[in-house]
């Protein structure tokens, strides 16, 4: 997954590289180049989340679990959030 996310970042990066050199020294641009880097981030995102959901290194916030909430209340968070963030 991380392996697709990376190849799809670096075309939406030369994508972009030719199409904004393009606009500035031809006055041209690239059909369909807007509306590809658009697709494309949300490709990569989407596997850059289910790889990091899979590795377990999704991004959490333990200030608040950790400092704030009694541990009897964070046992029942750390369920909720791993029922929502692993329904299919």
């Amino acid at each position: 997954m991380g392996e697709i996310s990376t190849w799809v970042m670096f075309l939406m990066v030369l994508l972009v590289t030719v199409d904004v050199f393009l606009r500035f020294v031809f006055k041209g641009m690239v059909p369909g180049a807007i509306e590809f880097t658009q697709v494309s981030l949300v490709i990569m995102i989407c596997f850059a989340i289910g790889k990091a959901q899979a590795n377990k290194e999704h991004i959490r916030i333990d200030l608040f679990i950790n400092k704030l909430l009694p541990p009897k209340v964070k046992r029942y968070w750390e369920l909720i959030v791993y029922l929502v963030a692993n329904r299919q």
